[in-house]
């Protein structure tokens, strides 16, 4: 008693006392503010509502223990007018995904809600309104709702006959304020959506003056040889992978022969022209404007211009010849674009083209992914239309209107309500059965990725203590093992008899493959069944 007496005296000593109390009141000023903001959204998401309602609660109880009655009088003002921007219908299902705690401040606003005030009271709430609007007469939506308490509250009293005109001018003072904050945020939009799309063409690069010569031709005639016979191997795969592989490879590595002018010049010098022949137009563009960055008089748009010449006979090609002159062309935005976002997935590159081009459909989902929603609605909307794009695009750009309807399906899916979610998870597995298992989430495996890997599937009993993996592990044969989504936690990997335990993913090292079960129950009944698959890998 005497130490918990001796700590009191110390706090109030040092003004504890007083900081616990402001802090208090900043957390419930804090949660007023995000009920205010909740609330503004209430008209075009009745969810926000209640979400408002919730953080005036929390702002209330803090404000009643500090004893600041204006506060409180604000807040329950504030719980009055959610009211009515809830849908009823679907609230409780709202909540309960919300959880235990939300319900329950909910609970606690609903009773501010429902609680009914003597019309005795009309005059005084008249006059604490007065003076509420003379304290803040810059808060004209704050002032709206509590001239609106007393419409609502009291109807036909006099309080209520004086206070909506009042309500009503200050409603149209919001009205005008929130008027301009759009026209200000269209504008910002605007001003964003014409910053991405002069990314690429909307802009004319101008000249960049490096600061090495470029190198002689007999310099540059060595470092060619020199790297043909470093990357021989390479050079031998002429498929169009074989030399995209190669042109992104020498663009990478060039960084590291900066202190040798003929490597560095001809490994980016190679990098565009195995590029240009495979049809990896940013890699072309990306070697061009490298090699100006750091050799003087190399011309970037002369060479750019000069490059995609010589391959105009290629749709793709001529529409970003165009563009270097004329980066408005809406038709070689178009085709640019189109290729850039279904051909090599570059939507980063080609939605600021899309959305300048000439096809509606493509126009209007380009446009709509710079402004980058937000709203799960929304989100779902854009991947409506790219999975429609996906119906009408040729064969060969199909999957990737495809892929990308999944990307936002997958951002939507939370925030929708069951229904909308059931509908969308059967358009999602549609997607899943047509697309091919690249760039997957190996530590995220579904059930049904899994299912569809393709690699030796082997089963082991839970209760030994190790059991055959069934295959060798080295540098000529290194694998990749994907426990079922289920079993993962469940066991181990080894390679050889000395190496480390390894969680799946590529396994290392030279020998053969051990699993062993992490809880091994020797002698068990209890005959669980574990499973993983091996998959080649292929590639560094």
């Amino acid at each position: 008693m005497h130490r918990l007496l001796l700590a009191l005296l110390l706090l109030l000593s040092t003004g504890g006392l007083s900081a616990i109390w402001a802090a208090d009141q900043t957390e419930a000023d804090a949660d007023a503010a995000q009920g205010v903001d909740a609330m503004k959204d209430s008209d075009s998401d009745p969810h926000r509502g209640v979400d408002a309602a919730i953080s005036f609660s929390h702002a209330l109880s803090i404000y009643k223990d500090l004893g600041l009655m204006d506060q409180v009088a604000e807040m329950q003002s504030n719980i009055f007018w959610c009211k009515k921007r809830m849908n009823i219908d679907d609230l409780q299902d709202y909540l309960a995904k919300k959880g235990a705690a939300a319900s329950s401040a909910f609970t606690a606003a609903k009773e501010v809600m429902d609680t009914p005030v003597p019309v005795t009271e009309a005059d005084s709430y008249l006059d604490k309104a007065k003076q509420y609007q003379a304290a803040n007469p810059d808060k004209h939506f704050q002032v709206a709702i509590r001239f609106s308490e007393i419409v609502e509250r009291f109807p036909d009293t006099d309080a209520a006959k004086a206070a909506e005109p009042i309500f009503v001018t200050e409603q149209s003072a919001y009205l005008a304020e929130v008027s301009k904050e759009r026209a200000n945020e269209k504008q910002e939009l605007q001003q964003a959506i014409d910053q991405v799309q002069s990314t690429r063409f909307m802009v004319s690069p101008g000249a960049v003056a490096g600061t090495t010569a470029i190198p002689a031709e007999g310099d540059r005639d060595r470092a060619l040889s020199a790297i043909k016979t470093a990357y021989h191997d390479a050079y031998q795969d002429r498929t169009q992978a074989g030399k995209r592989a190669l042109a992104q490879r020498l663009l990478d590595e060039s960084e590291s022969n900066k202190d040798d002018a003929g490597y560095f010049y001809m490994m980016l010098s190679e990098s565009a022209r195995l590029a240009l022949e495979s049809a990896e137009w940013e890699i072309v563009l990306g070697a061009i404007e490298k090699t100006g960055q750091y050799f003087v008089g190399y011309d970037v748009p002369a060479h750019k211009k000069e490059t995609f010449g010589h391959a105009r006979s290629d749709q793709v090609a001529n529409a970003i010849y165009v563009l270097l002159s004329t980066p408005n062309d809406k038709a070689a935005n178009l085709t640019a674009g189109r290729a850039f976002c279904l051909s090599l997935n570059r939507f980063d590159l080609g939605l600021p083209m899309l959305a300048d081009g000439t096809d509606g459909d493509l126009k209007k989902a380009g446009q709509l992914e710079l402004t980058n929603p937000q709203q799960p609605a929304a989100q779902k909307a854009l991947g409506d239309l790219w999975y429609s794009i996906g119906h009408h695009v040729s064969s060969a750009e199909h999957l990737a209107a495809w892929a990308r309807a999944q990307y936002w399906y997958r951002l939507a899916f939370p925030g929708l309500g069951a229904m909308h979610q059931q509908e969308l998870q059967t358009r999602m597995d549609e997607i899943d059965d047509a697309l091919p298992q690249t760039n997957l989430d190996w530590d995220n495996l579904t059930e049904k990725q899994w299912n569809r890997l393709k690699g030796d599937e082997i089963d082991i009993e839970s209760k030994v203590d190790r059991s055959n993996g069934d295959t060798e592990v080295g540098d000529d044969h290194r694998v990749r093992v994907v426990p079922f989504p289920d079993d993962k936690k469940k066991m181990v990997f080894m390679v050889g008899t000395t190496g480390p335990r390894q969680h799946a993913g590529i396994l290392t090292g030279e020998g053969h493959l051990w699993v062993f079960p992490t809880t091994p129950r020797r002698g068990a009944t209890d005959d669980e069944i574990l499973r993983f698959k091996i998959v080649p890998v292929t590639g560094p």
